[in-house]
C-alpha cells in the first residue's frame, strides 16, 4: 500500500533536542514526541490537528473528549485531583451502561442514581441548589434548600429525639403548637376551629387545671379542689364530695343555705335574732326595718339587674344576690318547700314575704316607715354651734360643740444689741456709717490693717504697727523689706 511505513521488529528513534518524532496528517500534526523531560512529553491530536491527549512532566494528563475506562481510576496523594475542566461531566456506569454517579461542572451538581433508568436518586447542588432526592419517575420527594429548610413529600420517621428552635409547628398549613414564651400553646389561634380532640384517651395534668386567666372562670387544683365561677349544669353528680347538689343545707348563723318552708309562718319575715340565727320571725320592728347583713336581720335588697340569682351568704356570712351554682337541683321556695327566692325582675322595692297562708313571694313592704338608727356611728352632727367652736368628744359616737381653751404665752421678747461694726435702729440691724462709704481702714486692729489714704490711688499695708508696703494705681509695689519669692514660713 502506498505511503505505508511498517515496523515488524521494533522501532528505535534517536535524536536530541526538540521534536524527535512528528507524525503529520493531511490537515496537520497527529502525533509527536519531544526530547525533553519537562513540559509536554507526549501529545496526540485529532484529524484537525487539535490536541486531544497531552501528558505533561508535572503528571497532569489532559484529555479533550470522552475517556472510556473499563477498569479503575485511582488518584493518590493529598493534593491529587480529577479535573473535567470547563463544563465537562464525570460519569460512572454499571455493567448495563446505566449512569450511577455523575459530576457535572456546568451546573455544579453531584448525582447518585439507584434505578436502572439512571433517573431516580440523590442530587447535590445543580440549578436548584440544595440537596434533593427523586423517585424513579423523577418526582422530588425531599429538598433541603440553602436556608436549611426541609421539604418532604412523604412521611418522616424519626427514631431519636426532635429538637425545635423556632416559634411554632404547623400541620396542613394551620398552627398546632407555639412555644415562643413560657407557655406551650396548643391551637392558640383557633386555626383548628372545632378545637382539640383526644378521642377516647385521657387529658391529664398533675398540676392545676384552669379556665380563664389564672383560673378566673374555673379552677381544679392538684389536690382535686374544684371552684367554678359560673353556673354548673348536670343531670347527676356523684362521688364523695358533690358540692351543694344533694347536701344543700339550711341557712343558719354559720352557713349560707335555703330559707325554710313558709308553712304556718303567716305574715312573718326571714330574720336573724340577737345571736345571728335566721328563722321566720314576727316583724316587730315595723318602723325600723333595715337591710339584711352579716350582723343584722333585715329586708332583702331589690332584685333589679339580679336576674336568675338567689339571696345567699358568702363564706363570711354576708348575704347578697349571688349566682345559684346548684341551679339544676334547686327548687323554688314555697309554703311547703325550702328553695330559691324568685327573680326580682320587675319587683322593684319589694321584699320576699309570706302571705296569710304562708306562701312566700315578692310583696309590697307595707312597713316602709324608716327610723334612723341612734347607735354610735349613725348619729348626726348636733344642732347649734358658732364661729370658733369645734366638735368635742364626749362618748363613743357622741360629740358636742365646744369653745377651745387657750393658755397664755408667757414667753418674753429677747433684747438684742448691735455688735462691732453694726448699728441697731428699732428692730433693724445695719452696717455702721463709716463702713458704708469712705472706708479708710480695713483690718484686725489699729496695728494690723490696710489703709486707704485720702488719695484713693494709694493703698498702704501695716503689720505690727509698722508700715511695710504700698500699692500704687500704676501697678508699682513698694516693699520696705526684702521680697522673697519662695518661703517655707507658710503652712497651707
Amino acid at each position: 500500500m502506498a505511503n505505508e511505513f511498517k515496523v515488524k521488529k521494533g522501532l528505535i528513534i534517536e535524536g536530541s533536542s526538540g521534536t524527535i518524532l512528528d507524525v503529520q496528517g493531511s490537515v496537520g500534526q497527529l502525533f509527536s514526541v519531544t526530547d525533553s523531560l519537562t513540559g509536554d512529553l507526549f501529545a496526540v491530536s485529532d484529524i484537525s490537528g487539535i490536541p486531544i491527549l497531552n501528558v505533561n512532566s508535572s503528571g497532569a494528563v489532559d484529555i479533550d473528549g470522552t475517556l472510556d475506562v473499563s477498569g479503575n481510576i485511582v488518584t493518590s496523594g493529598a493534593s491529587s485531583t480529577f479535573n473535567t475542566g470547563g463544563s465537562g461531566t464525570f460519569v460512572t456506569n454499571d455493567t448495563n451502561s446505566t449512569p450511577r454517579i455523575t459530576i457535572s461542572s456546568s451546573n455544579a451538581q453531584l448525582g447518585l442514581f439507584r434505578s436502572v433508568t439512571g433517573i431516580g436518586g440523590m442530587y447535590i447542588g445543580g440549578s436548584s441548589s440544595g440537596f434533593r432526592i427523586y423517585t424513579e419517575a423523577f418526582v422530588q420527594k425531599l429538598l433541603v434548600d440553602q436556608s436549611g429548610s426541609i421539604t418532604a413529600a412523604g412521611n418522616i420517621t424519626v427514631a431519636g429525639n426532635q429538637y425545635f428552635n423556632g416559634e411554632f409547628i404547623e400541620g396542613d398549613g394551620k398552627e398546632m403548637f407555639r412555644y415562643s414564651d413560657a407557655w406551650l400553646r396548643i391551637n392558640e389561634d383557633n386555626d383548628f376551629s372545632s378545637g382539640i380532640y383526644c378521642g377516647t384517651g385521657a387529658l391529664r395534668t398533675d398540676g392545676a387545671f384552669q379556665v380563664g386567666s389564672s383560673g378566673g372562670k374555673a379552677l381544679i387544683t392538684a389536690a382535686g379542689a374544684a371552684t367554678f365561677f359560673g353556673a354548673v349544669a348536670a343531670s347527676n353528680l356523684s362521688g364523695t364530695n358533690t358540692g351543694d347538689q344533694d347536701t344543700w343545707i339550711a341557712n343558719s348563723a354559720t352557713a349560707a343555705g335555703y330559707v325554710a318552708s313558709g308553712a304556718s309562718q303567716n305574715s312573718k319575715v326571714w330574720k336573724t335574732n340577737a345571736s345571728g340565727v335566721p328563722a321566720w320571725r314576727t316583724d316587730s320592728n315595723t318602723n325600723t326595718w333595715i337591710a339584711n347583713s352579716a350582723s343584722a336581720a333585715g329586708y332583702v335588697t331589690e332584685g333589679t339587674g339580679q336576674n336568675s340569682k338567689v339571696w345567699k351568704t358568702d363564706a363570711n356570712g354576708v348575704p347578697a344576690w349571688r349566682d345559684d351554682r346548684d341551679n339544676d337541683t334547686w327548687v323554688a321556695n314555697s309554703n311547703t318547700l325550702p328553695g330559691y327566692v324568685a327573680s326580682g325582675a320587675n319587683q322593684n322595692s319589694k321584699v320576699w314575704k309570706t302571705d296569710s297562708n304562708g306562701v312566700p313571694a315578692w310583696r309590697t313592704d307595707s312597713n316602709t316607715v324608716y327610723t334612723h338608727p341612734t347607735t354610735a356611728g349613725n348619729k348626726h352632727i348636733p344642732t347649734g354651734g358658732a364661729a370658733g367652736e369645734f366638735l368635742k368628744y364626749t362618748s363613743s359616737g357622741t360629740a358636742v360643740w365646744a369653745t377651745p381653751s387657750y393658755t397664755t404665752n408667757t414667753d418674753t421678747n429677747t433684747t438684742y444689741s448691735a455688735g462691732g461694726g453694726l448699728d441697731l435702729t428699732g428692730t433693724t440691724f445695719s452696717i455702721e456709717p463709716d463702713l458704708r462709704d469712705g472706708v479708710t481702714r480695713i483690718g484686725k486692729d489699729t496695728s494690723n490693717y490696710i489703709a486707704i489714704g485720702a488719695d484713693t490711688n494709694i493703698i498702704d499695708f501695716h503689720v505690727g504697727g509698722v508700715w511695710v508696703a504700698r500699692m500704687e494705681s500704676d501697678g508699682d509695689l513698694h516693699m520696705k523689706g526684702d521680697v522673697i519669692a519662695f518661703s517655707d514660713i507658710f503652712n497651707p
